[in-house]
């Protein structure tokens, strides 16, 4: 999902809150999959001790991209109702 940067002549309010929404999607998703590649790399390398921490990481990155992937569903629904569409 990549926003439409062609689209810079943001009209009304809803427009410009989607916009920074995608955005800050886009960011919070890059910093999830940083975080998933290095839960990985943790993981495998880790000795016996630390194998949960990097268990941990990997939950921590995938409850990260699930909690902002329920909040741009929220925050669009809530810009739609607010806009009328």
């Amino acid at each position: 999902m990549v926003p439409n940067f062609s689209r810079w002549e943001i009209e009304n309010l809803p427009q410009l809150f989607e916009f920074v929404v995608e955005i800050l999607l886009i960011l919070i998703s890059l910093a999830a999959f940083l975080g998933i590649l290095y839960a990985g790399f943790k993981y495998l390398t880790a000795g016996s001790g630390e194998i949960t921490q990097g268990k941990k990481a990997l939950l921590n990155s995938i409850l990260g991209l699930l909690i902002a992937a329920l909040s741009l569903g929220i925050v669009t629904f809530v810009i739609r109702l607010v806009a009328g569409e």
